[in-house]
């Protein structure tokens, strides 16, 4: 909720179309949902994924090191998933 709420505010300083203020909320509240989907679909496999010293170590994103060991990182398999199954602005999604 902390990052949609920062998103509007920060939206509702430099845009004024109200379409794209309201996307930026919906799109701070799904910018994660990739990793639940992640969790979701492979939980214990993530999850050993998430807490090795790797992760906590790496100078790398969390994006960069999902992309070497799964091909895909969070953000795209969220857009994926959410391109599916929800009705979502293309905006919301990286396709506006």
């Amino acid at each position: 909720m902390a990052v949609s709420y920062l998103t509007r505010l920060l939206a509702n300083e430099l845009l004024e179309d109200e379409d794209s203020i309201e996307a930026s909320f919906l799109s701070g509240l799904m910018h994660d949902v990739g990793i639940l989907v992640f969790d979701y679909l492979i939980p214990e496999n993530y999850y050993d994924f998430l807490h090795t010293k790797d992760i906590d170590n790496s100078d790398q994103s969390l994006e960069s090191l999902e992309l070497a060991i799964y091909g895909i990182d969070h953000q795209e398999l969220g857009a994926m998933f959410l391109k599916k199954w929800w009705v979502m602005p293309p905006l919301v999604i990286g396709g506006g």
